[in-house]
């Protein structure tokens, strides 16, 4: 019986190159080839396309800015630069045109639409406390040591905001929504949402949350 001969591994990474080095120079000698015919018969030439293109493309145009920089007059690539600008100008055009802050003139990202940037942006809105909610604080202010002014407004020590999760989660439960909440407490509905989903993490805190929602309920 005759032993099977040992095979080399194929090196595909070798034989890939080989193969797009011959199709290279397929693609460029049948374009000038092509071009030649066409100059002899007093045609213009269509020119040698780029290998990587998978159709038929026609004669590059060249850039109507000349090869240079608009800006400060510095070479381009004609092929490809279609602002007239080069990258240094082109980023600076760019960054004048981003939306700045009102006040520093700080440039702002693109999701800013309050026109001013983190340190200058307006702060929480007013609350408008009703009578229930009044009557809430009141009634939890003494078990968490808290002053009803403080809870409605910017104060965000733990006693403060344990009492702001207890008020929402008690006008939750009584059917308010959260931009309802919010608007009672001087805050948006997303930090309402938070307050709402926290409230075993300041129960375990502070045992006197869970006092606090048994007396209002």
């Amino acid at each position: 019986m005759i032993p099977r001969p040992a095979y080399a591994a194929a090196d595909n990474a070798a034989l890939r190159h080989a193969d797009f080095r011959d199709y290279t120079k397929a693609v460029l000698a049948s374009a000038k080839l092509r071009d030649s015919i066409l100059i002899a018969r007093g045609l213009p030439p269509i020119g040698i396309p780029h290998i990587n293109d998978n159709v038929r493309r026609g004669c590059l145009q060249p850039s109507p800015h000349k090869g240079n920089c608009t800006g400060c007059g510095a070479g381009l690539n004609g092929r490809k630069n279609k602002s007239g600008l080069c990258l240094a100008c082109y980023g600076a055009a760019q960054r004048a045109k981003r939306k700045r802050c009102s006040v520093c003139s700080v440039p702002l990202t693109g999701k800013n639409t309050t026109g001013r940037c983190r340190a200058h942006r307006v702060g929480p809105r007013s609350a408008t406390p009703s009578d229930a909610v009044r009557a809430m604080l009141a009634k939890i202010g003494p078990m968490l040591r808290v002053q009803p002014a403080d809870v409605l407004g910017g104060s965000r020590e733990s006693d403060v905001v344990d009492a702001r999760c207890v008020i929402a989660v008690a006008l939750r439960r009584n059917g308010h929504s959260l931009n309802q909440i919010g608007l009672r407490l001087g805050r948006e509905h997303s930090s309402i949402k938070s307050l709402i989903a926290n409230l075993p993490i300041y129960i375990e805190r502070n045992p006197r949350v869970a006092d606090a929602l048994e007396a209002l309920a």
